[in-house]
């Protein structure tokens, strides 16, 4: 079993629709880190889903759901780190509205 340390998300704006942002391709993955920061000048709300292989996007995956983030504020998204994903499952978001919050995330894939 090999393990490697990889970007998941590079830093990126948010789309206002629930977007695939990565999957665990033939591997297993561990998020460790994951950052959310509001580049816009008032309160912005963001999800989080953490989706099983061949499922989608629902309030049944959501792990981090409407979260508040003021503007200019980074969250380090406790609720994401540690997640493990198997393989097929993925990472998804929502954004309130589009180029008003960054993201950035990354961990290991396993093998």
């Amino acid at each position: 079993m090999a393990a490697q340390a990889k970007v998941f998300i590079n830093s990126k704006t948010l789309e206002s629709a629930q977007t695939t942002q990565y999957t665990a391709v033939s591997v297993r993955a561990r998020i460790d880190k994951f950052t959310l920061t509001n580049q816009d000048n008032v309160a912005r709300a963001v999800s989080v889903n953490i989706v099983p292989s061949g499922g989608s996007a629902g309030a049944s995956n959501l792990v981090l759901k409407s979260k508040n983030l003021l503007p200019g504020q980074t969250y380090e998204c406790p609720e994401i780190v540690g997640q493990l994903l198997e393989p097929g499952d993925f990472i998804s978001t929502l954004a309130p509205a589009a180029s008003s919050v960054t993201c950035r995330a990354n961990g290991f894939e396993i093998s």
